[in-house]
């Protein structure tokens, strides 16, 4: 005989727990796999991005031909030089961090900067705001001058080394780098001498050249190619701009081709025994 005794309340309410608890189960693994989604989403998206900023320098949209290339980015620090985001130095780093974040990790382009004031120069971390910010700060220094940081780049250019990878050294600047003009040229002829995949760029900020022009006339290269260019802006926030048209206008004369793959050596075939 059937059981008519009524279900317990208690009953009904632990069917229903469990009912919910499998909607959370499923809502669970419904928003795990989503996690999982936008994550793949952000990752593609921050490579369109970075893709879309090298484009504008590759050769012909071709983003491979940017690889195989070191860009080295040299920033005149002193008190005409500004501090701060918006000045000449700090578009100066920004641009060399911008260019770092493009090609970081997706490209064989590597990206470093320094400051240079009268001494040594000084490396600037790129990678890390803080870094960035303490590299932006105010100097009441005004000494220029690029000559210690030129010799350090002739020592890593000596005609004993076998070079592979195009070298792209940018001086941003407003125009006075050096009191030594013969002793700057001599190093920068040393240094495309001594590594014919190197060049050399001057970006300046303001009306003024001051002696860059002096100083590229008297470098010497056998190769017209090589020859330092100047490049002149009237203010800093032009900078990116155009130092994208300088690592465009090098990669165009240099571009990196991709080797094509080797094809494996054939198999020789066994030869019956007589």
């Amino acid at each position: 005989m059937a059981n008519d005794e009524p279900k317990k309340f208690s009953d009904e309410l632990k069917a229903l727990r469990a009912e919910f608890a499998e909607v959370a189960d499923k809502s669970k693994a419904a928003v795990a796999h989503l996690n999982t989604v936008i994550f793949k989403q952000e990752l593609l998206e921050m490579r369109q991005e970075q893709d879309k900023t090298v484009a504008k320098f590759a050769h012909h949209g071709v983003l491979e031909s940017v690889g195989n290339r070191d860009v080295t980015v040299l920033i005149g620090k002193s008190k005409d030089t500004g501090h701060g985001l918006d000045s000449v130095v700090g578009q100066g780093i920004d641009a060399a961090s911008k260019l770092r974040f493009a090609a970081h990790s997706n490209y064989d382009l590597s990206v470093s900067a320094s400051t240079f004031e009268a001494g040594a120069a000084k490396s600037v971390n790129i990678s890390d705001y803080d870094r960035m910010e303490k590299a932006r700060a105010k100097t009441e220094a005004n000494a220029k001058e690029i000559v210690p940081a030129l010799r350090d780049i002739m020592i890593a250019n000596t005609p004993d080394k076998e070079y592979t990878r195009s070298r792209h050294y940018v001086i941003i600047s407003d125009g006075n780098t050096t009191d030594s003009i013969e002793a700057a040229a001599k190093l920068i002829e040393g240094t495309l001498r001594g590594n014919p995949k190197a060049t050399f760029d001057f970006i300046n900020v303001g009306a003024d050249n001051g002696n860059i022009n002096e100083l590229v006339a008297k470098v010497n290269v056998a190769d017209e190619a090589q020859r330092p260019r100047i490049h002149t802006i009237a203010k800093a926030d032009e900078v990116w701009g155009t130092f994208s048209n300088v690592l465009r206008e090098r990669i165009a004369a240099a571009p990196f081709v991709k080797p094509a793959p080797v094809a494996p050596a054939p198999t020789p075939t066994a030869q019956p025994t007589p």
